[in-house]
């Protein structure tokens, strides 16, 4: 007698192979090109426009800006107001960056897609692999996510953050392992 339910279409591991390899295989594809899409907005902007929209329109772009390179400047925050981080952030690539502001627009575009990944993860640790590769395409083409992931707002790294906090606290409650509070 042979086990019917095994080459049942609808079976994952059916004889011809499980669905894990192509579903491995679409998510990179899928990530290769949402990094693309944030990577060209940042060299378009720096092949056709000195320093980009940086300099012009936004006013919040500008001030993180100039609050990093007052950091590289100076050494000290000079919006005390604010919190450090995303100033700290700018000003270390810049400083990289020989003060190029491509550079750190450049890292925020790949903490951006980073959120992406982070996004995917956590859905597929609450939904499943389908879920989350629509999770992943629906985050990564959302408009206001790309414009905010190619400039020197806030958002995009405090989004990173609470992403995958959230993915460690899902972690967490699945496996009862207290190292994922500490990380």
């Amino acid at each position: 007698l042979t086990n019917r339910s095994f080459n049942h279409p609808f079976n994952p591991k059916r004889a011809h192979g499980s669905l894990k390899p192509k579903i491995i295989m679409v998510a990179g594809i899928i990530f290769f090109v949402l990094l693309l899409i944030r990577i060209i907005p940042v060299v378009l902007i720096g092949g056709f426009v000195d320093k980009g929209f940086i300099d012009t329109g936004h006013f919040d772009p500008l001030l993180y800006l100039g609050g990093a390179q007052a950091i590289i400047k100076t050494g000290s925050n000079p919006f005390p107001y604010f919190p450090p981080l995303n100033f700290l952030f700018i000003a270390a690539f810049l400083y990289l960056g020989n003060d190029n502001p491509l550079v750190p627009m450049a890292a925020i575009a790949i903490v951006g897609w980073l959120t992406v990944i982070g996004v995917y993860l956590l859905s597929k640790e609450l939904w499943g692999d389908r879920t989350a590769l629509l999770a992943a395409i629906l985050c990564g083409v959302y408009p206001n996510f790309i414009f905010y992931g190619i400039s020197f707002y806030a958002e995009t790294l405090a989004i990173f953050w609470i992403v995958f906090s959230f993915l460690m606290v899902a972690k967490y409650f699945r496996t009862c392992k207290s190292v994922y509070l500490l990380i």
